[in-house]
């Protein structure tokens, strides 16, 4: 009984914190396109050189808004699940990390052309890192309870976030020579490195979801064999 009300607690603020971050940065990111992804521009003639440009600071929607927005109601709903403590909190919160994944299957970055000597492309930033990493922490909280296989769909986490967190990184770092072979598979080139993010990022989505599917169906048959007045 005592691990079991620890484990409801972790839960609860798992969920509270993941569904806060995804809420907060998704909607903020939604509306400053600043914060969705930064262009990297490399030149490589005369000498091989990289540039970045921050997008001007702007509240607007954009490429990537309509995702973002999914993913910050997904944290909404996942704030929500933390104040309920029966099977409607369990529904609210797979509803709202399917909601939270599904915004990130959405996430685009914008197209631009490119040169023999010039290669630029957009890069995702640090407020779409951020509510990527509170629908992660968010999914986590949910699946806290869960029990058999189904804590398994947990291994999609590392995947989910192996591309999209790395690719910054990488920016921040100056690594532009492995940005590029993440990034070339967008230009249709191809090396193994670049397609090793691109598979473990697309196996990530499918646990992710699957773990979520999963989770709303347990809840929802677990609702239904519930009587009304004890919902």
């Amino acid at each position: 009984m005592e691990n079991k009300s620890k484990r409801e607690l972790f839960s609860r603020l798992l969920l509270i914190f993941g569904g806060a971050t995804a809420l907060i940065f998704g909607l903020s990111t939604a509306l400053i396109p600043n914060l969705a992804y930064v262009q990297v521009t490399i030149r490589y003639w005369p000498y091989e050189q990289m540039f970045l440009e921050y997008l001007a600071f702007n509240v607007q929607l954009h490429e990537s808004s309509f995702g973002l927005l999914i993913s910050s109601f997904g944290g909404f709903l996942g704030l929500l699940s933390a104040v309920r403590r029966n099977v409607k909190g369990d529904l609210l919160g797979f509803a709202g990390g399917f909601l939270g994944v599904l915004g990130v299957l959405f996430y685009s970055l914008p197209a631009l052309g490119s040169a023999p000597e010039v290669l630029s492309f957009y890069v995702s930033w640090m407020g779409f890192c951020s509510t990527l990493i509170g629908v992660s922490v968010m999914f986590i909280g949910s699946m806290v309870k869960s029990e058999g296989w189904h804590r398994l769909t947990l291994l999609g986490i590392p995947l989910l976030l192996a591309l999209w967190v790395t690719c910054p990184l990488l920016v921040a770092t100056g690594n532009f020579s492995f940005l590029i072979s993440i990034r070339l598979i967008s230009f249709g080139e191809y090396r193994s490195i670049g397609l090793l993010f691109w598979y473990s990022y697309l196996i990530g989505l499918v646990l992710t979801h699957l773990g979520t599917v999963i989770g709303l169906f347990k809840s929802i048959t677990q609702l239904t064999r519930i009587p009304y007045s004890s919902r």
